[in-house]
């Protein structure tokens, strides 16, 4: 993810969470929020969020990357799994027949 597209939802999640916990309607918690978090030391806090907040973020996405793959991988087994199964299963079945038909046969003569 680049981090202009990185800012803007880090932003629009901190914003979110900052009106969970005022109460306030939108306006009201705008301005609130922009005194404060327009100070430097503030910055500087909302900065070091951000920091942990896109670590985290990227984080989540290579497990969720990975968890895909193994998906993928594990789906892709299970149809191997499934084609030999079925090949068995039609193997068995055409040497059962085959023997049903010998016995028959030999039974009737």
């Amino acid at each position: 993810m680049n981090e202009l597209k990185c800012r803007e939802e880090f932003d629009a999640w901190h914003f979110s969470e900052f009106c969970k916990t005022s109460g306030f309607d939108n306006e009201t918690n705008q301005t609130i929020y922009a005194a404060i978090y327009s100070t430097e030391d503030n910055e500087t806090e909302r900065e070091a969020e951000f920091r942990v907040w896109a670590y985290q973020q990227a984080r989540i996405e290579e497990i969720q990357e990975r968890l895909s793959q193994l998906a993928s991988k594990y789906s892709c087994q299970q149809s191997e799994l499934m084609h030999i199964d079925q090949n068995e299963i039609a193997s068995i079945y055409g040497a059962i027949s085959k023997e049903i038909i010998e016995v028959t046969s030999g039974a009737g003569q």
